[in-house]
């Protein structure tokens, strides 16, 4: 098991085991890695979600990476069981030149483990060199060419996995970075849609003030006009009441 699985799974954290298994298949899209990891996870309560239809299912001819892409964002907002199984069968065919790769790889460390020839050690090895300067050189140097090739073989798949080792540690640093790259993107362009939400409305609400401050005023001198207008015809009405009691006094 993975330490990071283990670790995840020791502190029942299903968000961090959810990152790492949405990353697995661009590690090992043989899956082989992390099978039993994924075995381990199926017994996690809440591990999985119930499944929602996001990106349509396609048949096997558009198995592409644009397809293999809008799956890993599918996982991100609904890590269901069947999206993740489908995906394995789906990293096979787009990943299809790293698999046989990894393929393989793991052949070749698997014939080095099944292989029955024997290998002799050093101070074995000098007592048959002596033996056979004697009396069977032709032996002696077919059995020490054996021991060879063996260990020849042993080095190359040795190499062959410190090589697949570092591959896929970088792989998976490029994929968390990548992630985190992805992350910090929605969060900023969040933040923006956010920002210019927060900005309208300060525009709708200063543009509300102005336009109740305009109508207040407007009031205001309505009003002021109509007093000075009413008070205007009242002096007018007392001018010419007065000058109609003058009048009628002098008849």
């Amino acid at each position: 098991m993975h330490k990071q699985v283990k670790k995840c799974l020791d502190n029942h954290d299903i968000k961090g085991l959810r990152y790492i298994f949405i990353d697995s298949l661009d590690v090992d899209p043989t899956f082989e890695d992390y099978r039993d990891d994924y075995r381990n996870c199926l017994k996690e309560s809440g591990f999985f979600e119930e499944y929602q239809e996001l990106t349509p299912v396609h048949e096997r001819s558009c198995w592409n990476n644009d397809y293999w892409q809008k799956l890993k964002r599918d996982l991100e907002k609904n890590f269901s069981q069947k999206r993740f199984e489908h995906m394995i069968e789906v990293a096979g065919v787009v990943y299809a030149d790293k698999v046989s790769r990894l393929n393989k790889e793991r052949n070749a460390r698997l014939d080095v483990h099944n292989s029955d020839a024997p290998v002799a050690s050093p101070e074995k090895e000098d007592e048959k060199q002596i033996i056979a300067s004697k009396d069977e050189p032709v032996e002696v140097v077919a059995k020490h060419s054996t021991r060879s090739e063996i260990q020849q073989r042993n080095a190359n798949v040795e190499r062959l996995k410190k090589e697949e080792d570092e591959q896929i540690r970088k792989e998976r640093e490029d994929w968390a970075e990548k992630n985190r790259l992805e992350q910090q993107s929605r969060m900023a362009s969040k933040d923006r849609v956010e920002a210019g939400t927060h900005v309208a409305h300060n525009d709708f609400s200063s543009n509300s003030n102005y336009a109740n401050s305009t109508y207040n005023h407007a009031q205001q001198e309505k009003k002021t006009t109509n007093g000075c207008l009413g008070l205007g015809l009242a002096v007018v009405g007392v001018v010419v009441l007065v000058a109609a009691i003058v009048i009628l006094g002098r008849e």
